[in-house]
């Protein structure tokens, strides 16, 4: 016999105790029966007895006996469980999911493309006499190079420069500085190509006698007078612009 049977209430398809066990409960009822004939018992004992025999309801009984409460308190933790972890990505920079950005970019219509119209000069056509000159094919050939320098200015559209406030008078005083400003004259102007003899005098006298910063700014006037290109690393900064005839590839 167990001492200590199942809980009450026991469920009514709960196996009955076995023979030997069913013996000695009546065994030990009628002992109980005679050594208390007739007990004296108030009113309301066995509703007393019963009330203490039978357990009062908890939670775990309750989680012990039935499966829908299991499930239910499964539920419940991993909810309790999962709702910190949700709450440190949120915060996390890192651990943020990327979001894709839908963007919308209007379509502009092509640039309108201006072709600008540059005349070159007109070379004048020899006569017999001034084409066997040396000198006069010489003069050609400078006037070209002028005229290939003031088209590459118009083509990179350039501002026209300040004057350079020398005068033909002056030429043989004129510096390395005066005949770069001359030159962006002459340049932006556009027209007469024709040189002064004062001032191709002055450009191939500091050619000769001046120093390396007056060689490297006229570099430009080397090119028109002489037809020799100089390299980038020649140049002062500031005396070419982009498509510049006397620089050299």
């Amino acid at each position: 016999m167990n001492r200590f049977p199942e809980p009450l209430p026991q469920d009514p398809g709960a196996p009955l105790p076995g023979a030997s066990e069913e013996r000695a409960l009546l065994a030990l009822a009628e002992e109980l029966r005679a050594s208390c004939p007739n007990p004296a018992v108030e009113p309301g004992f066995a509703d007393a007895v019963r009330a203490r025999v039978e357990l009062s309801w908890t939670m775990w009984r309750t989680l012990e006996t039935s499966q829908l409460a299991r499930a239910a308190a499964t539920i419940l933790v991993i909810s309790i469980s999962v709702a910190p972890i949700v709450a440190l990505i949120q915060v996390l920079p890192w651990l943020r999911e990327e979001r894709t950005v839908i963007s919308m970019e209007r379509q502009l219509p092509p640039p309108t493309v201006e072709e600008r119209e540059q005349s070159l000069p007109v070379v004048p056509q020899p006569g017999e006499a001034e084409s066997l000159d040396p000198q006069w094919i010489e003069s050609i050939g400078r006037r070209n190079r002028l005229g290939r320098a003031t088209a590459s200015w118009a083509l990179a559209g350039l501002a026209a420069p300040r004057p350079s406030g020398v005068v033909p008078a002056a030429w043989e005083a004129a510096s390395a500085e005066d005949l770069w400003q001359e030159f962006l004259s002459r340049c932006s102007q556009g027209a007469d190509t024709t040189l002064p003899a004062g001032l191709t005098a002055r450009v191939e006298q500091l050619l000769v006698i001046g120093d390396a910063h007056d060689r490297a700014a006229l570099a430009p006037w080397r090119w028109v007078l002489r037809g020799e290109a100089a390299t980038s690393a020649e140049l002062l900064h500031g005396r070419a612009w982009p498509g510049a005839p006397w620089v050299a590839e």
